[in-house]
């Protein structure tokens, strides 16, 4: 295909490699990381599936993504509402982010992520 053939698409900038995150219209220094909970609902008594928060059964997943890409870095599936350990799963992400862009990190929970473990 020549090049005056070729879709305007094609000729579209692409986005930046680490795009920014932004707070308040300022785009904000360094590496912002977002750790939340999802609950896998499972119909059966599978393996580590237990009675969760709102009435669900299924298995609880502690996600971590960053804020600027969308992509999961890490997951770490345990017992329906058992608390899990957000240390572990910040562990796991940060391995994932190349070493020049672990500084200046921002990491931001739910109120779960304050909650001492029993």
């Amino acid at each position: 295909m020549r090049q005056h053939e070729r879709s305007p698409g094609c000729r579209r900038p692409r986005p930046r490699p680490d795009p920014r995150a932004h707070a308040d219209g300022r785009e904000l220094p360094g590496l912002v990381l977002d750790i939340d909970a999802a609950l896998v609902t499972c119909r059966s008594d599978e393996e580590q599936a237990a009675p969760a928060c709102k009435h669900g059964f299924g298995c609880h997943s502690l996600l971590c993504f960053p804020d600027n890409t969308g992509a999961a870095l890490a997951a770490l599936p345990s017992a329906g509402n058992a608390a899990a350990d957000h240390i572990t799963v910040l562990d796991a992400a940060l391995v994932q982010v190349p070493y020049a862009h672990r500084h200046d990190v921002l990491i931001r929970a739910d109120g779960a992520g304050d909650a001492k473990a029993s």
